[in-house]
């Protein structure tokens, strides 16, 4: 029970860490290209680089009270902080005895853990 604990306390930080400070592009085009070579070649053309949050907010597909929520939490967390949080928690998961032998464990008990966010995020509607 102790490793299901750790393992839902990483994916909320994580989550965190991912949608409110690591950029991703999207690809916007995809087109084939056939160089003189005669081997074909697929060019992607990507969009500019943002966190999802920005991009919640770039496309207004979310309500504005949860949107101000979200930019909030954002402001009060300190990345690097939350980095070393995450670092620490999964050395912590290391240090956990392993299985016992013979023992089967369920790993779908650690999935789809609940993320713990404020309160004042899980109530807006």
């Amino acid at each position: 029970m102790a490793q299901t604990t750790l393992l839902n306390r990483i994916y909320q930080k994580l989550w965190i860490y991912h949608n409110f400070f690591l950029s991703c592009r999207k690809t916007v085009k995809k087109e084939v290209v056939a160089p003189s070579t005669g081997t074909l070649r697929v060019r992607r053309k990507f969009n500019q680089a943002v966190t999802p949050l920005e991009r919640l907010e770039k496309f207004n597909a979310i309500e504005p009270k949860r949107l101000e929520l979200l930019k909030r939490l954002r402001a009060e967390t300190n990345p690097l902080d939350l980095r070393e949080k995450i670092y620490k928690l999964i050395n912590d998961l290391y240090t956990l005895p392993v299985s016992n032998p013979g023992v089967s464990e369920d790993i779908r008990q650690t999935l789809n853990l609940p993320i713990e966010l404020p309160e004042e995020l899980l109530s807006v509607r």
